[in-house]
């Protein structure tokens, strides 16, 4: 049974993570209601994701920036980096990069925790690798990865490992490609995320079949 508001965004969450995004957001709706802003905040900042993986634009910016009028005026500064990432990533996904880049850059400038300065380092590393910029796109990624060790996210973890694969992918390192997609494939299993699985799967395909070994890349591959 679900306890509280909090337990409902953390139950929203483990249900997201499985692809279950309408139940999903019936825990986070339930959460808005709460009374306590700092919970209030978090559920806004989560319905801001989902609606942005539907596409659904306004929706996204809205949460975002009503998350981040709660948490400002609740003083969580940290919840209010986030709703601020939260609407950055909006522009992100639309590739509006000039309007996510200061967005990001603003919540490097606040003093918020390891987790949250790791978001805005690796969507600044995802925009860079967009823009070609693999020397920056390294380097940033690398940052986050830190950031996110230091932090104990394992989920941010394997999201980062990822894209460092999805970058040596697009050098050609190969070899190193595959290395890192395999460690993102078992930081996916360790937080049970099957969406960061299927794309450190398939980059790890992608890495075996450019080295020759075809058999096995199309076994991962289907």
């Amino acid at each position: 049974m679900i306890a509280s508001e909090s337990d409902r965004i953390d139950e929203g969450f483990r249900l997201q993570k499985a692809g279950l995004l309408e139940e999903a957001l019936q825990q986070y709706e339930a959460a808005v209601n709460s009374g306590d802003a700092t919970v209030r905040a978090r559920a806004l900042c989560r319905k801001a994701d989902l609606y942005r993986k539907w596409s659904r634009w306004d929706q996204a910016i809205n949460c975002a920036r009503e998350g981040a009028t709660v948490a400002r005026r609740a003083g969580a500064y940290s919840l209010y980096a986030e709703a601020i990432t939260a609407e950055a990533n909006v522009y992100h996904q639309r590739g509006e990069f000039d309007a996510a880049i200061p967005l990001y850059e603003r919540v490097l400038e606040m003093p918020v925790e390891d987790r949250v300065r790791g978001l805005a380092l690796q969507n600044m590393g995802a925009i860079a690798a967009q823009r070609a910029d693999l020397d920056a796109a390294e380097r940033l990624f690398l940052d986050s990865y830190w950031h996110f060790r230091r932090a104990g996210y394992d989920r941010g973890v394997a999201f980062v490992l990822n894209n460092q694969a999805a970058a040596a992918l697009d050098r050609g390192r190969f070899s190193s490609a595959a290395s890192i997609a395999r460690q993102a494939m078992e930081a996916a299993r360790h937080v049970d995320d099957f969406g960061l699985l299927g794309i450190a799967t398939l980059n790890y395909a992608e890495a075996l079949a450019a080295q020759g070994d075809l058999a096995r890349a199309e076994s991962l591959a289907a």
